[in-house]
């Protein structure tokens, strides 16, 4: 008998005992999610086993809360990771009721809907909006989307609430609050504005564009000044025609060939701060290096944001990284808000602003009624709106500190100014 027909019938009966073994391993699996969460009430569901979704799992796991994991793929990584800390998974659909009765969407007090896709994310949302008194969050990327149907879900019913996150938006809020709180020191600050560059690419720039301009409204009155790169006016033109009242709260200008050669290096200098994001990591860093040699201006003031830092581990070796010639950004944990990944203590500061705007107005005129006491009953924009202010609080808490007792009442004025733009930013 041929040698290759010996070894074939030796290989064929352990091949036959491996996928036993795998089937076994996933039934295993299975078995003891079901166990775990059979018993679980108030937990929390995930949906999208993705980076982003396994992080906010794990992260969530170690702070002691009960997590559920779905995802259609059982052989991704991310299910093994969140296996491998006790967190129980599932294999399946988030639009199926018998997936989602399994993980226990009936006693669950949050579902998390991080998928890959923007639609399927809005589609799980719309799908358990009525089956399910858990609140709902859904990672929404795309600006107009998030716009789209933040007015839409409007206000919660049966004390729910639904949130719609744009972490990618909530990273770029994140960096320029960093930024805000370091530059609102810089007494030159409160006569012109912060000044910022930002090259970023163009499915994140509508993103990094509206970060800045609702963050840095903080020097009385002062309109932040943008100078955007971008490829073509097709951009511009329609970001203004989304966004007509800009010009109300920034100054923007916009270069469209390379910004090396349109812009002196005395102006390129001027830049308060200077934020790169291109499609390719490594294309980030050449660009922000690039930017350096040019400006000759302090590395903290530069910023590379990364997008898949973990999967290239070598940009940590590079020269320009070595030598700290900027600030390297980690976009994916940045846009996860450290230990706070769902932002848990932001919304309690906006839900108590909120309260105390009601109480002020009805004290004021007890039959004030044009906004629900009831934070789970407001209007999703208005959520927001909270949300931004409770975010600039440590900014001006971090200025009133700072400042003498005999200039505070002109920083009070200055703080109230800075509202007020901060208001109009977000209209």
């Amino acid at each position: 008998m041929p040698w290759t027909l010996e070894l074939a019938r030796w290989l064929a009966p352990l091949a036959t005992l491996g996928a036993i073994l795998v089937a076994a391993q996933a039934f295993f699996y299975a078995f003891q999610a079901r166990l775990k969460a059979a018993f679980y009430r108030d937990h929390i569901i995930v949906c999208g086993a993705g980076e982003r979704g396994v992080s906010i799992a794990c992260r969530l796991g170690l702070q002691g809360q009960k997590v559920v994991m779905v995802d259609s793929d059982g052989l991704c990584n991310g299910l093994n990771k969140a296996r491998a800390l006790g967190i129980p998974t599932f294999v399946g659909n988030g639009l199926i009721s018998d997936t989602m009765r399994m993980a226990g969407i009936s006693k669950a007090k949050r579902l998390i809907a991080t998928c890959g896709s923007d639609e399927i994310n809005l589609q799980i949302t719309g799908n358990w909006n009525d089956k399910t008194k858990a609140e709902i969050i859904a990672a929404v990327e795309q600006p107009r989307l998030r716009l789209l149907f933040r007015d839409q879900i409007g206000a919660g019913k049966d004390h729910r609430s639904i949130r719609l996150i744009g972490f990618q938006f909530r990273a770029a809020k994140r960096l320029f609050y960093e930024l805000a709180a370091s530059l609102c020191l810089r007494p030159v600050l409160a006569t012109r504005g912060a000044r910022v560059f930002l090259e970023i690419k163009n499915d994140l720039l509508e993103d990094f564009i509206r970060a800045a301009i609702l963050t840095l409204q903080i020097f009385g009155g002062k309109k932040p000044s943008l100078t955007v790169y971008v490829k073509n006016e097709s951009f511009k033109e329609q970001f203004l025609l989304r966004y007509p009242g800009t010009p109300l709260v920034a100054d923007l200008y916009w270069v469209y060939s390379c910004p090396s050669k349109e812009i002196s290096p005395e102006r390129f200098s001027a830049f308060d701060a200077s934020i790169f994001c291109s499609s390719e990591d490594m294309s980030t860093l050449e660009r922000a290096e690039l930017f350096h040699s040019l400006a000759l201006t302090p590395s903290e003031s530069i910023y590379a944001c990364l997008q898949n830092p973990i999967n290239n581990s070598f940009i940590n070796s590079t020269n320009f990284v070595r030598k700290k010639v900027f600030q390297v950004v980690d976009l994916v944990d940045f846009s996860l808000g450290g230990n706070d990944p769902l932002d848990d203590y932001l919304e309690e500061e906006a839900i108590r602003l909120h309260h105390d705007f009601v109480k002020n107005e009805k004290l004021k005129d007890a039959s004030w009624d044009r906004l629900p006491v009831d934070w789970s009953f407001l209007d999703e924009s208005y959520r927001e709106s909270n949300r931004l202010q409770a975010a600039g609080l440590e900014i001006n808490r971090l200025l009133w500190k700072s400042c003498p007792d005999d200039h505070k009442e002109k920083l009070l004025e200055q703080l109230a100014k800075a509202e007020h733009m901060r208001w109009m930013a977000d209209k």
